[in-house]
């Protein structure tokens, strides 16, 4: 029997979905999951994986195929999930995918709360505190970047500028609401985020950082860590004027670009492990993914 059924929207798919497709694939073999994937097109072809959009056409895929759970990925997937739900002998999960990821839910803006009604389930995005997980497409992001982004709404931010130029770094500034809104461009030529605690109490900054394999300097003065891990996704330190603050800073300025990439590919395993991906999956009871526990860390 077949384990899942991944069921998307290809048409008219932006790129970061195809990219959130894919990296669903790559989980789903790393973690030896029989696993099929069927996407809503403009043409019926069931033997490539292409299903029109018709209730019927599901069902009798789904029927013949017998996968333990159908999981689906964006507005109409999901809605149609829905209506065969009390025909189906598998159980099914839905989700709730960004505005920028779901070309549908933008073109039916109008009926989006009864789409909401109807859909249920997950919730996948980065600035809603509602969410249950967090995708940020990395693709096009630069892991060879030695700039420290700094959050224009952190109290100690003249702080923390006057600090990196004393180590010699350069300071990427923006604030808080832009990183939501449009986290690619503010982030990508960042290669480290330097934050206090207080400014992302949620981590939701955290996270999105991870995720686009930017590492994090995290400043705590309450002794919170925010899921940051010494070595693996950043570092934290528990005072803005401590000696191993700007040895955090000197480190980063002096480190190789192969230690930088080792550790911007830590802080993506990271981020799906806390709130993505990862942590997506290991509510269906599979088998753990070895290659997360695998970190060696980097001081």
């Amino acid at each position: 029997m077949v384990d899942m059924l991944i069921f998307w929207d290809e048409r008219e798919s932006p790129i970061s979905l195809q990219h959130f497709i894919e990296r669903l694939r790559t989980e789903l073999f790393g973690l030896g999951v029989d696993a099929h994937f069927i996407a809503l097109a403009n043409e019926h072809d069931p033997k490539n994986g292409r299903l029109k959009a018709s209730m019927r056409g599901l069902l009798d895929y789904v029927v013949e195929l017998g996968p333990k759970r159908l999981l689906c990925f964006g507005s109409h997937p999901s809605v149609l999930g829905r209506l065969i739900q009390p025909a189906l002998k598998c159980s099914l999960h839905t989700n709730q995918l960004p505005m920028s990821m779901d070309k549908s839910s933008k073109k039916k803006v109008r009926l989006e709360p009864v789409a909401r009604f109807l859909l249920g389930g997950d919730i996948w995005t980065s600035d809603n505190l509602s969410s249950n997980y967090i995708f940020c497409d990395s693709e096009d992001m630069s892991d060879e970047s030695t700039a420290v982004g700094l959050v224009l709404e952190d109290d100690r931010f003249n702080l923390y500028e006057s600090q990196l130029e004393k180590v010699g770094l350069t300071v990427s500034t923006f604030s808080k609401k832009n990183i939501f809104e449009n986290y690619q461009t503010q982030l990508k030529h960042v290669g480290l985020l330097m934050i206090s605690s207080e400014v992302d109490p949620d981590g939701k900054l955290i996270d999105i950082a991870n995720a686009l394999g930017k590492p994090v300097l995290l400043i705590s003065e309450f002794g919170v860590a925010l899921g940051v891990e010494d070595g693996v996704n950043g570092w934290v330190t528990y005072s803005a004027t401590e000696q191993r603050l700007l040895q955090c800073l000197v480190n980063w300025k002096g480190m190789s670009s192969d230690a930088r990439r080792v550790l911007s590919q830590y802080s993506k395993r990271h981020q799906s492990k806390r709130s993505g991906i990862s942590k997506y999956f290991s509510q269906f009871d599979l088998k753990s993914h070895k290659e997360l526990n695998s970190f060696q860390k980097i001081s």
